[in-house]
């Protein structure tokens, strides 16, 4: 591993209220010096003013705002990592002393590890955070009631983790490419994992490890919300669909049949946890143009495979990925 721990990469996104309290944290996260790469997206003024000593930082540009997918792909080719490992970290995060060291540890304890999460709390952190349980529940291991005192850093295994905190394999996303654009946000992390396992990688949690996560500092206004709540939904299918090759287009028609009528439904009688009609509609109005690549698994990894040709994906750093 070196002197340093890891490669973090972090995206500014109207991100001066919380990059400060994110990187005064992180300074703490490991015992060995950390590379930074700060992904300045869109409106971060502050950023010239952030304290950046001990770290060994890049500061990067998007050429545009850039989704949560794309901005990670694009700083992962301006910056190439040169540890063993990188983080994908969410600027709306607070570090935990050491957590970084205890997520390098089970990397090097299992070879077959690809992508690992820290166990998130919410900022204030007087709860978990609502994505990190979804994906922590689907482990036998994991209980959250004694996490906090768990001082076994053995990890728990479980089929997709959340990108808030994504501790990565340098090998990994070089061969594999990391986030698929079409996502733009939202569940691009599952997407990513559940590749890494169809090409025999593992997806775990380090119950040692501990960050605080708000979750929601890019939704600053009702119209972003909405938007969200619109890519949440048409993405929510575009997995599902990828879940059930190759038969795409009969998960397709049931989706149609069933779940699209009782969204609506539940919309207009507007239940507990439902969303407007308008916010599905126009999920399903993007979801539309998106079909003749999403029904057709080969096409669908085409598309993927020429996209990372086109940004130059790093494939040659594989001779400098390990430390």
């Amino acid at each position: 591993m070196g002197d340093t721990a890891t490669t973090v990469y972090i995206i500014g996104y109207d991100g001066d209220r919380w990059l400060p309290d994110c990187v005064a944290t992180l300074r703490k996260a490991s015992t060995k010096r950390v590379s930074l790469v700060l992904i300045d997206n869109y409106k971060n003024p502050g950023l010239e003013q952030l304290d950046l000593n001990g770290f060994d930082v890049r500061v990067v540009k998007t050429p545009r705002r850039m989704g949560f997918a794309d901005a990670h792909n694009f700083g992962v080719v301006a910056a190439p990592p040169h540890t063993s490992t990188a983080v994908m970290l969410n600027q709306d995060t607070l570090s935990r002393p050491s957590w970084l060291d205890d997520c390098v540890r089970c990397f090097e304890d299992d070879p077959q590890l690809g992508a690992l999460s820290p166990s998130i709390r919410t900022y204030d952190w007087q709860e978990w955070d609502a994505a990190f349980l979804t994906c922590a529940s689907d482990s036998n291991q994991f209980d959250p009631q004694h996490l906090e005192s768990d001082r076994d850093s053995k990890p728990y295994y479980v089929p997709v983790i959340t990108g808030a905190a994504m501790m990565v394999r340098t090998e990994a996303i070089i061969a594999h490419g990391l986030f698929d654009p079409i996502f733009g946000s939202y569940y691009e992390d599952y997407d990513f994992c559940r590749r890494l396992a169809r090409n025999s990688w593992r997806n775990a949690i380090c119950p040692t490890a501990f960050i605080g996560h708000f979750s929601g500092s890019a939704t600053s206004t009702p119209e972003a919300e909405q938007r969200r709540k619109r890519l949440i939904q048409r993405n929510r299918v575009i997995e599902a669909l990828r879940l059930a090759s190759p038969n795409r287009s009969a998960a397709l028609l049931r989706h149609l049949l069933t779940k699209l009528p009782r969204n609506l439904a539940r919309g207009l009688m507007r239940t507990p946890s439902s969303q407007p009609v308008s916010v599905t509609m126009g999920a399903h109005w993007d979801l539309l143009r998106l079909l003749p690549r999403v029904l057709n698994t080969q096409r669908d990894e085409q598309a993927f495979d020429g996209y990372l040709k086109s940004i130059d994906w790093p494939s040659h750093a594989n001779s400098s990925s390990s430390s």
